[in-house]
Order: structure tokens, then C-alpha cells, then sequence
């Protein structure tokens, strides 16, 4: 069992409330006991292409603090159970900070998905999730080619984002887990390993449906964007865009995935599910849940905060398993199919 370190690399303050908590002992149903700080800084990168980009990161950590400004993502939503620049609280975890990257969904903004971030960083976590430029909530209209391979790499910044905090050096960015909503789930299933394909992206752009298509920028696609470090991924409404992979390019994937959808989505999860053949895939199907749940929620047929609990626990489940070699009975329960604490929520694994 990982034990709770009382003192954590960096200035962290320390948390004595939850001194004596064991955070693998944690339920991943509820919030965790720790309160959550937030931050926005910026991360700089060169493209494939030789441009610069700087690109906004938002990034939740756990407290200590019990109090003060709460945080307004992509300065419009306001978070008041966030605390903007709240003093790192020591890490739970013995191997450091884990850390999750979130990727959002398209034309929408880091901290669209936010009820997610506030979940693991109360559990002791570190979440990371980049603005995706040229593709949030005022970008609304054409998607430029550039994006393809901008959202992979601006999750790569995200991840350089949080190893510059210096009261942050605690955060394990060695090994970590990936999710993305939406249009994140492409970045997320490129990340692991997943094969693009030049023909797949070339008629969409010969249709008009990508613009902004140069040789160079094609030629960005191709290397691909397989990064190691993350050992388990949750893409999440995430099943369009499946015509940018090359056949077979989803197959056989080493990094094991959570899918999770709604019933009431315009997406085609089962063709991720067919087309993932031979890629260990976990199929969370949640009855009456739209697209929007995994954003800021608004389904006719499902409360925000009945779906957002349950994605917050599998979420969290799936990453403890995977990361933290967490094997309790409530979470290899949830992950089995043996536990459900939720009857809207069908569960296929392979």
C-alpha cells in the first residue's frame, strides 16, 4: 500500500487532516479530502513545422487552503469550489503527485470538463489540460489542419507545464494516465499509439472539410504521436474521427483504454469497439447519457450530477488500477463488473 508522505518535494504546505489516510483507501465514489487549488500558466513549444505556439494550461492540484478566489476558466465560468493559486498541499502518494492530462473537446476550453479535474485532485492528484489554440470556444467555424497535430503535442506541453511548477516537483510525469472529451478523445488515442492515415486526412481535406492542409503540415501527421509515458488512457464521447486512422491502426494498442459514452450520444462508440480489436478495452455505456455529459453536462434524460459522479468513479478507478496498482475490492468491483452502484451504466470489457 502507498502511504501518505508528510512531507512532499517542493513548498508544499502540509495537510494534517488527512495525515492519517491511506489514499488507496479512499472510495473513488466522493470527493477525496483534499480541497483544490487551480492555476492558468503558459507553455511554449516549436511545431513540426518550425513555428512556435504558446498555449494555456490549466492545471488543479490538491490543498490545504480553506479559502479564497475561486478561479474563471478561459475567463467566462467561474469555479467556486476551486481556489485560484491555493498553496500546494503535501503529495498522498508516496511515488509523488500522479498526474492526469485532459484534453477538451472542440471549441470549448480547459476547464470545460472541470468536475473531473476537482475529482482527482481531491484524491491527491495533479490534472493538467491544455487550451486547445485555434480550436476553443471562440475559434467556432473551420478546423485548420493544424489542429490534428497541434492537440497531441499541446497535451505533451501540458505535461512540461506541470514539471516547471517548482512547488509542483513532486508530480510523477514519468508515468501517467491521458483522457480526453470529445475531439480529445483523437488526441488521446493517437497519444497511445494509434496510427494515422496521410490518405484518411488528404480527402478531408480535398473535401473541403479540413482547410489549411500544406505538404508540410501533412508531413507533421506522419511521425505520429506515440508517447510512453502514458500507461492508461479514458477517452471519453470520443468515438468520431475514426476515418484519420489507417486501417488496422487501432489494433492491437499496448496501453489499455476506458471507453465511456452515452446512449443518447450522436457518436458510434461500437465501431471504436470493432475497430480497437486486440487493444484491452474496457466499454463504460451510460443509459440516457448525451454527448454533453462529459462536459458541462444538460442531458434531457440525466442529471449532471448523477453522471458526473459515476464518471468521476470509474474515471478514477480505471487510473488507480492502471497507475497506482490499486486493486481493492471497490475498484477491481467497478472495473469486473461485479459492483454497480449505478444501474444506468453497462459495462463490457475484453
Amino acid at each position: 500500500m502507498l502511504l501518505i508522505l508528510l512531507s512532499a518535494c517542493g513548498d508544499s504546505s502540509d495537510d494534517s487532516a488527512a495525515s492519517a489516510v491511506d489514499p488507496l483507501s479512499l472510495s473513488v465514489i466522493g470527493s477525496g479530502p483534499m480541497g483544490v487549488g487551480y492555476r492558468l500558466v503558459e507553455q511554449t513549444y516549436t511545431e513540426p513545422t518550425g513555428d512556435r505556439l504558446t498555449v494555456p494550461v490549466n492545471i488543479w492540484y490538491p490543498t490545504a487552503d480553506e479559502g479564497g478566489e475561486a478561479p474563471r476558466y478561459f475567463n467566462l465560468v467561474e469555479d467556486p469550489d476551486a481556489i485560484l493559486d491555493a498553496a500546494p498541499a503535501a503529495t498522498l502518494h508516496a511515488g509523488g503527485y500522479p498526474v492526469l492530462i485532459f484534453s477538451h473537446g472542440s471549441f470549448l476550453y480547459g476547464g470545460s470538463s472541470s468536475f473531473l479535474a476537482r475529482h482527482f485532485a481531491s484524491h491527491g492528484w495533479i490534472v493538467a489540460a491544455p487550451d486547445h489554440v485555434g480550436n476553443t470556444l471562440t475559434d467556432y467555424g473551420d478546423i485548420p489542419l493544424p489542429i490534428y497535430y497541434r492537440r497531441p503535442l499541446n497535451d505533451r506541453a501540458a505535461v512540461d507545464a506541470v514539471a516547471a511548477q517548482p512547488d509542483l516537483s513532486g508530480a510523477d510525469t514519468d508515468q501517467m494516465v491521458l483522457a480526453g472529451y470529445s475531439f480529445g478523445g483523437y488526441d488521446t488515442w493517437a497519444t497511445i499509439g494509434g496510427t494515422l492515415s496521410r490518405p484518411g486526412f488528404e480527402a478531408q481535406c480535398d473535401s473541403g472539410a479540413l482547410i489549411d492542409c500544406t505538404e508540410a503540415e501533412l508531413a507533421a501527421l506522419e511521425a505520429g504521436f506515440f508517447d510512453d509515458r502514458f500507461v492508461a488512457a479514458i477517452p471519453m464521447a470520443g468515438a468520431g474521427r475514426f476515418e484519420y486512422f489507417a486501417d488496422g491502426g487501432l489494433e492491437n494498442l499496448t496501453v489499455p483504454v476506458l471507453q465511456m459514452s452515452g446512449t443518447e450520444d450522436r457518436d458510434d462508440p461500437q465501431q471504436m469497439w470493432d475497430l480497437s480489436a486486440g487493444t484491452a478495452l474496457s466499454w463504460v455505456s451510460i443509459e440516457g447519457g448525451c454527448h454533453e455529459m462529459f462536459g458541462v453536462g444538460g442531458c434531457p434524460d440525466l442529471a449532471p450530477e448523477d453522471g458526473f459522479s459515476l464518471i468521476e468513479a470509474y474515471a478514477l478507478a480505471f487510473a488507480r488500477h492502471h497507475l497506482l496498482g490499486d486493486d481493492s475490492e471497490e475498484v477491481t468491483g467497478l472495473l469486473d463488473g461485479s459492483e454497480r452502484p449505478w444501474d444506468s451504466a453497462v459495462l463490457q470489457t475484453r
